[in-house]
């Protein structure tokens, strides 16, 4: 399979959010129809030893009210195995558009497919038959797990419960998404924040005379002006991009807006 230098977050997101904007999240078909991404269609996935993986996305009414769950499985298909992911989204979170149920259906996606990126950077770097076997028989057991109506009435509790903004937004812990197996030593929870919004998503809305004009305030102290324009752009992303405004609050403290203000130095 793929050589087995460690990546990082961008070496991933270059190679990963492709396959997520392949993904049309208000029109997932509900079971037992499936929208179905072949990895050995992109010469990408091939040289990364992927080609006989398989992500399978459908929607289906849950037991729990738990927004998405995945799966894997490892099927014989002639001489050879085909390894399959498939994300589960909630039917409920299907129920209308209006913003909330687009922001949750985006966010249950993207949490799904940190796991599913988790499993294919696995799979990538097995080379020993034993050692894969391993990883199957665990990826098996995580899979079961987590489509648990126990698993997931316990997670549903968690991200209601109030104890932390970051579990209300499902941001999870590295260890939450990490196998052990693959080749990535950065953290999947920064893999998970910037697959839902990173600063090239964000200057989509923020533009260069956006920036421009934020830069003139900052100089003049102008604060309060300065922040409508970031303000101004945040509407945008939230409702064009179905992203709760309380997470892209969080993606300007922790990274953007130290980034922005650099250049008014």
């Amino acid at each position: 399979m793929s050589d087995s230098s460690c990546h990082n977050v961008e070496w991933v997101i270059e190679r990963f959010k492709p396959l997520l904007d392949k993904i049309d999240i208000d029109n997932v078909s509900a079971e037992p129809h499936f929208e179905k991404f072949f990895l050995a269609d992109n010469p990408l996935y091939v040289k990364m030893g992927l080609e006989d993986c398989l992500l399978a996305v459908s929607r289906r009414k849950f037991k729990s009210p738990i927004d998405g769950f995945y799966t894997f499985r490892k099927k014989r298909v002639g001489d050879k195995d085909i390894f399959i992911t498939t994300i589960f989204l909630n039917n409920t979170i299907y129920s209308n558009d209006n913003l909330e149920l687009k922001i949750r259906r985006h966010r249950a996606l993207v949490h799904e497919l940190t796991h599913c990126i988790a499993a294919f950077l696995a799979l990538g770097r097995i080379i020993s038959e034993n050692i894969l076997d391993t990883l199957i028989r665990e990826l098996g057991e995580r899979a079961k797990i987590n489509e648990s109506e126990h698993y997931q009435a316990i997670l549903s509790q968690i991200r209601t419960s109030g104890v932390s903004i970051a579990m209300a937004l499902s941001i999870f812990p590295d260890e939450h998404f990490r196998l052990g197996y693959e080749d990535f030593d950065d953290s999947y929870t920064s893999l998970y924040k910037n697959l839902i919004l990173d600063k090239e998503k964000f200057e989509k809305y923020f533009t260069p005379q956006m920036l421009s004009d934020f830069i003139r305030n900052i100089k003049a102290n102008k604060i309060r002006e300065a922040l409508n324009i970031i303000e101004e752009a945040s509407i945008s992303v939230s409702f064009l991009e179905a992203i709760s405004r309380e997470f892209i609050s969080m993606r300007l403290q922790e990274e953007f807006l130290e980034y922005y203000c650099r250049k008014t130095v």
